[in-house]
């Protein structure tokens, strides 16, 4: 998708200015990264080291890609020494934002009401600028004028989160501290330098986020409360909704990209949509009378059986979604199966949680090695 390209192209790029006001530890020992022109990220880890407990004071960001939202932070200006934002936590704060925010992209719900109509129509009610009835026109700075559900590749309304920031409307927040009441998790945030091509030349066409609604604050406490794949945004109190945002795995955002090109006529798989469900494991897209109650897993895991990881998936110290994950194994890692455990319906699949002991070549999602023997819990549900 164009959308990904581009992002792709402006998170290896776009670095943002940060003043000596904010400050971290790092958590463990490890390597600084420096710039590397032979990199496919344009970084890679020197021979440098840093110790663990260090003060860690930030000048400058980097994202490397939207695949993975690794961002590394630039501590010293004349030696060009980066640290990876995995590796610091906040000094002040012992809360953090829970892992699920963390697995990808929160889109507006009501995307998914206008893939459930299969109608384009329930989009530009929601979003009227999109309308050439409205005054809507073709993007007057790109190279060949764009319908605007081309548009809406570029500008489609979602919040992407790391453990240090947030984005929405390619509007960047560096969080300062995150504080948990009852439901709720208040995040203090500071805005961030952007680029003039993001502030200036395209500010008209990113209306379908919150841009409009946050832009003009330097300071903001977005505060969020999570529902399994639902999150509710609140701006600077929960008496300011912003509105309803769903996890999308990157088909669905496919699809729904498609899906708005309807002019185009694109093929569109509305089987390749994930709609969200709640904590509870109920969708409100689903006729609740023709679900299915499934008593066994659909998953052919069993105990010393060899398989592979078809998708990043998270090995976690026990058997729940809310338990501490040890790493991200990559897709193709191998694992043995040790131990099954509870069964569970997570995302429609039908499984296990099983206990794996990784195998030797394995890798984690930012390619790092995984060392052979490492024993956890994951969903079986993914395993192939």
């Amino acid at each position: 998708m164009k959308r990904v390209v581009f992002f792709m192209l402006f998170l290896l790029t776009v670095t943002f200015a940060y003043s000596q006001e904010c400050l971290w530890k790092t958590n463990k020992k490890g390597y600084y990264y420096k710039p590397d022109n032979h990199s496919i990220y344009y970084y890679s880890q020197s021979e440098q080291i840093y110790e663990k407990n260090m003060d860690v004071y930030i000048y400058k960001y980097v994202f490397l890609d939207v695949k993975t939202y690794k961002v590394l932070g630039l501590l010293d200006e004349s030696e060009q020494l980066y640290i990876d934002f995995d590796d610091l936590n906040f000094k002040d704060s012992s809360t953090y934002l829970p892992e699920e925010i963390f697995k990808g992209e929160w889109i507006h719900s009501y995307y998914f009401d206008a893939l459930k109509a299969k109608n384009t129509k329930v989009i530009l009610q929601n979003e009227p600028w999109w309308d050439e009835k409205n005054g809507w026109k073709p993007d007057p700075y790109g190279e060949y004028p764009l319908s605007w559900g081309e548009e809406f590749e570029f500008n489609y309304g979602s919040y992407y989160f790391t453990k240090f920031t947030f984005c929405n409307g390619k509007v960047y927040y560096f969080i300062d501290k995150i504080q948990k009441k009852d439901k709720y998790y208040y995040i203090t945030s500071k805005r961030r330098i952007t680029t003039e091509y993001d502030d200036e030349t395209r500010k008209e066409y990113l209306k379908s986020s919150d841009y409009k609604k946050i832009q003009n604050y330097s300071e903001i406490d977005l505060i969020i409360s999570l529902d399994g794949d639902y999150m509710d945004i609140y701006l600077n109190s929960t008496d300011n909704h912003l509105g309803t945002y769903c996890f999308a795995d990157s088909e669905t955002v496919r699809q729904l990209c498609f899906f708005a090109r309807d002019i185009d006529a694109l093929p569109v798989d509305f089987d390749n949509v994930r709609y969200p469900r709640h904590a509870d494991g109920t969708c409100d897209y689903e006729d609740v009378s023709s679900i299915k109650t499934v008593s066994t897993p659909s998953t052919n895991v069993a105990k010393n059986k060899t398989m592979l990881v078809s998708e990043n998936l998270m090995l976690r110290s026990g058997e729940s979604t809310t338990s501490d994950v040890l790493t991200v194994m990559s897709a193709g890692t191998c694992v043995k199966i040790l131990e099954l455990g509870k069964a569970e319906t997570i995302d429609g699949i039908n499984s296990n949680w099983v206990k794996v002991e990784v195998l030797s070549g394995a890798k984690d999602r930012d390619g790092r090695a995984i060392r052979a023997g490492t024993v956890g819990w994951c969903y079986g549900g993914y395993l192939k």
